[in-house]
């Protein structure tokens, strides 16, 4: 229905459907989605944003070459803890995107190639307000993932500022936050900070006050880099590098069916957090390192090569820390692996390539996964260890907000690698493995997550161990699909 009225040059989105359920409520919705996306779009004055980052000028020509439904496209709900406003809440978020230029930012591709954004001057944003309040309780949470599930696969123009939408879900007893955004816009990092502020404007509007937030940092991304010593540093550190893939190989990324298996963390593996302390590991170490010792236990060879995502705020800038924006980068890290190491040996290496790797992040991946001696990708899986300090308040919310998701598959994160492994840094680790369809089976899906959680709970359990001594798993490829 959606793609017929779009063909008929209608502004027909999902949540539409969900939201209207008779014709003439559906007709009028119709009518007044055109007028606001042409409030939202048309004669918006712009002017040239900064340079893209990296990992926005990687995702775009991802994007570009190969359109999968929902990539580089995020879902995710907030339960709110309070009592909403409706009226209040859509001028704390009309306050929200005045604040920050990435809200208001889309991407032109120039003539000669490069990327350039182009921030709108400024938007009119829109929030629907859904009123659920009649529904079962125990299914508000359920449709709205379906809602969501729906308009994340519908793809943003990338020109064409803004790249989210926003509704407000009134259930029984709770409201909710529903968001759909593209991720060029903002990390996972940003949209704590965003959320953190949202709640902010609110709270001090329903108060009456200034919500006395700091300014927002203007920080030029491309400061202090230099792209061909990035560049020289990378083909020195992958000369030779053999491709480190775990899945099957389909060439050209195209339609797929993108699943998801999550599980709760052994308490014994939440104890890595401790024993890296004690050595001077980070608990992002221990965990990326396990995938690598994974990688070379599945390959059946001592050099490997995994993806690790990097933050991208170690630089010593006022800010940073606040700001909003995409700043990640999925950066090789390389490491050999010898069987009589000592575990401890290991990570040392492994930190110290991974601290090495983040001083050099002014070359897009697609250039880093071209670097090894394979015309393939280097690597086809990325670990996101998510550990973003916000405010304490924020984080009790956002802990029980990630924990739904986890268990109903509320939240989403998709790229183009075969195998996305994402573990959150809590008091209590939570860990999920996505992936596609036709590059893993469901069985193998579950068997690599069982086999990591084995190969960490048994590290956490002998941390003077050598590293053949961890390592008692299958040494057979993943089965291909086909």
């Amino acid at each position: 229905m959606v793609s017929a009225a779009r063909r008929a040059g209608l502004e027909m989105t999902p949540r539409m459907v969900f939201a209207h359920q008779t014709i003439e409520a559906l007709a009028k919705a119709v009518d007044e989605g055109g007028a606001l996306a042409a409030t939202a779009r048309g004669g918006r004055p712009r002017s040239a944003g900064p340079a893209v980052t990296p990992g926005q000028h990687h995702m775009l020509d991802v994007l570009e070459s190969a359109w999968v439904p929902g990539l580089y496209q995020m879902q995710s709900t907030t339960e709110l803890p309070f009592e909403i406003d409706p009226g209040l809440f859509r001028a704390a978020w009309h306050q929200l995107n005045a604040r920050h230029p990435a809200l208001r930012t889309g991407f032109r591709r120039d003539g000669d190639g490069t990327w350039t954004p182009v921030v709108a001057d400024r938007l009119d944003p829109v929030i629907e307000v859904l009123d659920w309040s009649g529904h079962e309780p125990d299914a508000v949470a359920d449709e709205l993932i379906a809602l969501l599930e729906a308009e994340r696969v519908t793809p943003f123009d990338v020109s064409e500022p803004p790249l989210w939408r926003v509704w407000l879900v009134r259930g029984p007893s709770t409201w909710w936050l529903g968001q759909v955004q593209s991720y060029l816009l903002a990390d996972g990092w940003s949209n704590l900070v965003l959320l953190d502020e949202l709640l902010a404007l609110y709270l001090a509007a329903l108060e009456g006050r200034e919500a006395g937030l700091p300014p927002v940092p203007e920080l030029d991304t491309a400061e202090d880099t230099d792209p061909e010593a990035d560049r020289a540093f990378w083909q020195n550190q992958l000369a030779g590098a053999l491709p480190s893939r775990l899945a099957a190989e389909r060439g050209r990324l195209g339609p797929s069916r993108f699943s998801r298996v999550a599980d709760r963390v052994d308490p014994a593996i939440a104890a890595l957090r401790e024993r890296g302390a004690g050595h001077g590991h980070t608990f992002s170490t221990l965990a990326c390192a396990g995938w690598a010792l994974l990688a070379a236990s599945r390959l059946g060879r001592a050099d490997v090569t995994v993806g690790v995502v990097s933050a991208g705020r170690d630089r010593a800038v006022d800010g940073l820390e606040r700001a909003v924006g995409l700043f990640i980068a999925a950066l090789p890290v390389r490491v050999q692996v010898n069987r009589d190491e000592t575990l401890t040996a290991l990570f040392d290496r492994f930190q110290l390539a991974r601290v090495e790797g983040a001083e050099h992040t002014s070359v897009p991946t697609g250039t880093l996964q071209r670097m090894g001696t394979d015309d393939g990708p280097l690597f086809d899986s990325v670990v996101v260890v998510a550990n973003y300090p916000v405010s304490s308040a924020l984080r009790a919310q956002q802990s029980a907000s990630v924990q739904r998701g986890a268990e109903s598959d509320g939240t989403r994160n998709q790229t183009e690698y075969a195998l996305r492994l994402d573990i959150t840094d809590d008091a209590e680790p939570r860990i999920a493995l996505s992936y596609y369809g036709d590059r893993i089976t469901d069985a193998d899906a579950r068997q690599l997550l069982d086999d990591y959680l084995a190969l960490l709970a048994a590290v956490a359990r002998t941390p003077a161990a050598t590293v053949g001594q961890v390592l008692p798993l299958s040494r057979l490829p993943i089965g291909d699909p086909r």
